[in-house]
């Protein structure tokens, strides 16, 4: 992406039960655990993406709850959106881009992780105050 810009981003933290779903993601070289998410398309809310994105990654359908945070990031250098999702249907496996050959493929790992394991990241940190409150500020 070369220090384009990438456009409004929107994602999901997706609860069940006590549990949070991360997904690990090759992003710049580097092996990262994120929230499920990614860009918002031409006529799409941000709710409608983050649906489609958890969907496309997971092949799980989720409910979005609450909105978690807003705001302008300047890495992608637009609008970041996260919501509250919990799980609706669907078995989780993991989605694959059907443009990219395997070993190019951005998606490495899904999995559930119990709120006291989740990675220490920025975004999680950010982000896991509301989870814990239920959507409720800290």
């Amino acid at each position: 992406m070369g220090g384009e810009a990438m456009g409004n981003r929107s994602c999901a933290a997706v609860l069940n039960r006590e549990r949070q779903l991360m997904v690990r993601q090759r992003y710049k070289g580097e092996q990262i655990w994120t929230f499920l998410g990614g860009d918002i398309e031409d006529g799409e809310t941000a709710e409608e993406a983050a649906i489609r994105e958890v969907y496309e990654e997971t092949n799980l359908r989720i409910e979005i709850v609450q909105p978690l945070l807003q705001g302008y990031n300047d890495r992608i250098q637009g609008m970041y959106y996260c919501f509250l999702g919990i799980v609706m249907g669907g078995e989780l496996s993991m989605g694959t881009d059907p443009e990219l050959p395997e070993q190019e493929q951005e998606l490495q790992e899904v999995r559930w992780f119990q709120l006291d394991e989740l990675p220490v990241t920025k975004e999680v940190q950010a982000v896991l105050p509301y989870i814990r409150n239920s959507g409720r500020m800290p």
